[in-house]
């Protein structure tokens, strides 16, 4: 009797994705497909507002006050996704001392210097305009003011460059420079003789502080509202 030709091999699946994948060994499984990246609208980060921050910062202004370190928060908005405004307020984190600067013009009439009162809160605003801005980036340089509980200090106004970015879920993370002039305000003068017979002059006199440079150094993080849905998985390529 003939012996009965042995089976065909089984047809080899087509190539992905035509065909469905050859089995596995018992205990292996193909793994799922990485997720795509959520996609979000190209102007998130500017409408992801408004914003609350915590702020950690550093500033100095020429003849009047350095401080490394201050703590607060600011609140800010973005109008229009083209308009970026922002208010904060700050607590130096240690004992603030009065710049010495350079004026002894009244030295020699009898009068020393007297150090001004120590400020204990630190605001001001900045308004800038949106330039870049993406899904998780915005910058938006503009003008910035400042100023202490002290009015001996001045006042500072500076050009600012806030750098922001906005992740998915929100958070916030951002830093931010300032650098202009530091104006007005006050130096003190106490005549050494109580009464002023000896300086030919009253007891106490004040005497404007000059101009100078002033810097500030900010780094934020906080939460933005609003932040935009990911957009719908794009269309699979026609064939």
């Amino acid at each position: 009797m003939p012996v009965p030709a042995p089976a065909p091999p089984p047809a080899a699946y087509p190539p992905p994705p035509y065909g469905y994948p050859p089995p596995l060994p018992y205990g292996y499984y193909y793994p799922p497909p990485p997720l795509p990246k959520p996609r979000f609208p190209d102007d998130a980060a500017v409408t992801t507002s408004p914003f609350l921050d915590a702020i950690v910062v550093g500033e100095s202004w020429q003849d009047r006050v350095s401080q490394p370190l201050n703590i607060g928060a600011e609140a800010g908005v973005y109008l229009g996704g083209r308009v970026r405004l922002v208010a904060r307020a700050a607590v130096p984190a240690s004992d603030q001392t009065d710049q010495p600067g350079s004026d002894s013009s009244f030295d020699s009439a009898g009068y020393q210097r007297r150090a001004s009162d120590t400020p204990v809160l630190f605001y001001g605003a900045s308004a800038g305009v949106v330039v870049y801005g993406t899904q998780d980036f915005a910058l938006a340089p503009g003008i910035a003011f400042a100023r202490t509980d002290v009015s001996d200090f001045g006042t500072m106004v500076a050009a600012s460059v806030p750098f922001d970015w906005v992740m998915a879920s929100g958070l916030r993370i951002g830093l931010e420079l300032e650098l202009g002039q530091a104006f007005g305000g006050s130096y003190r003068y106490q005549c050494q003789d109580t009464t002023g017979s000896s300086c030919g002059g009253p007891p106490q006199i004040t005497h404007d502080r000059p101009s100078g440079t002033a810097f500030l150094m900010q780094f934020q993080i906080g939460y933005g509202f609003n932040h935009p849905n990911p957009l719908p998985p794009s269309a699979s390529p026609q064939r």
